[in-house]
């Protein structure tokens, strides 16, 4: 019996072509499929945890604090937000209410946090 070839796609996912593989020199080793669902289901049930635990340390941070860090993260993904951002500013120069300031807040993070 034979062990099932299975190698990390180059545009995602896994393969049992080897053209359609990864460079095997730079490739991670693969798992196999039991372990691939055991991982995935761990992460899927942590999710929902997680989530609220990201919400609840979002929620207690100021304005300033949650733009710069949609801003680092933004950077760090590389995701053009430049108007969302204008939005932001326009609505914190402008004298906006503080409500209306945090839904166009909101936004941009929906952008770089999505739930």
């Amino acid at each position: 019996m034979r062990d099932e070839i299975r190698l990390l796609g180059r545009s995602g996912g896994y393969t049992e072509d080897p053209k359609r593989a990864m460079d095997p020199r730079e490739e991670p080793e693969a798992v196999d499929r039991e372990t691939q669902a055991r991982i995935s289901l761990d992460a899927a049930r942590s999710w929902p945890h997680l989530a609220a635990l990201h919400e609840g340390v979002r929620a207690t941070r100021t304005l300033d604090q949650r733009l710069a860090s949609a801003k680092a993260q933004a950077k760090h993904l590389r995701v053009d937000v430049h108007n969302e951002l204008r939005l932001v500013r326009l609505a914190l120069e402008g004298g906006r209410s503080y409500a209306h300031v945090e839904r166009r807040l909101e936004v941009l993070e929906g952008r770089l946090w999505p739930r």
